[in-house]
């Protein structure tokens, strides 16, 4: 059935967070991320691909179809007026928002972000959780969409595979946690030397905005902090940067 022109209304509004919200969908842009979606077994309620694309990837068109994903073809034109990218790679799929599946005592260690608002920053952080295999990422109502278009560019895909909690409330979600038997620690300048300090075998990361850091509030409530010690001149680590050496010390830890 071909894409109507209220179709192509509703599916260009995805690119705003309101609209996202509302209609229960959002946008991924490219084969790549799109197959990856459909074999994580993300509901995928459309993809819509121009002539160009459908002549150089038949392969990737037909692994859709065998999913009985809905598959149209459209216009040039069509597709940069939905997709984000001002280049767009010749397809657009439409996903269904996945629900987080419920806390397990197997996800060994989970990160929780804080007022986060750089949509890069956080889809480099969803990347590296799903490499370093932490399994859940708890996000405050501070941070930046996890499926802002740029946010999903940067996540190359985890998105799909790392259980995303929106609109977190802390310090309670760390209080639920901490008595579900994880330790909560916080990055934190003043803290214990990450690469010295023993690690839990169950953790939850903590890791604030991009200027301030973790709020008065959280460090108050005497979680334990760790630091990255710097050894340059440097003022502060940008806070993806910071979440990807953490993760990859927890996950040394956990081998």
């Amino acid at each position: 059935m071909p894409v109507t022109n209220n179709e192509r209304k509703r599916f260009a509004s995805l690119k705003a967070k309101k609209y996202r919200k509302r209609e229960g969908l959002f946008l991924v842009e490219g084969a790549t991320v799109t197959l990856e979606g459909i074999e994580s077994g993300a509901a995928c309620e459309a993809a819509l691909a121009t002539e160009a694309f459908r002549a150089s990837s038949p392969d990737a068109l037909a692994k859709m179809e065998r999913a009985n994903v809905r598959v149209e073809i459209v216009g040039e034109r069509e597709l940069e007026k939905i997709a984000d990218a001002k280049t767009p790679q010749g397809l657009v799929a439409v996903f269904r928002i996945p629900e987080p599946p419920p806390r397990r005592e197997e996800d060994g260690l989970v990160v929780a972000l804080e007022g986060v608002s750089d949509p890069g920053n956080l889809g480099t952080i969803v990347r590296s959780c799903d490499w370093f295999g932490a399994s859940r990422l708890a996000l405050d109502s501070a941070c930046v969409d996890p499926l802002n278009p740029k946010a999903l560019r940067a996540s190359a895909g985890s998105i799909f595979r790392v259980a995303i909690e929106r609109d977190v409330e802390f310090p309670e979600a760390l209080e639920e946690f901490a008595e579900a038997g994880y330790e909560v620690c916080i990055a934190d300048l003043d803290g214990e030397n990450l690469f010295e300090a023993p690690l839990p075998d169950r953790a939850v990361l903590v890791l604030g905005a991009e200027a301030a850091g973790v709020s008065e509030r959280l460090r108050a409530k005497g979680y334990r902090r760790l630091t990255i010690p710097r050894f340059g001149a440097a003022e502060s680590l940008n806070v993806a940067v910071a979440a990807s050496v953490a993760l990859s010390r927890f996950a040394e830890r956990a081998r």
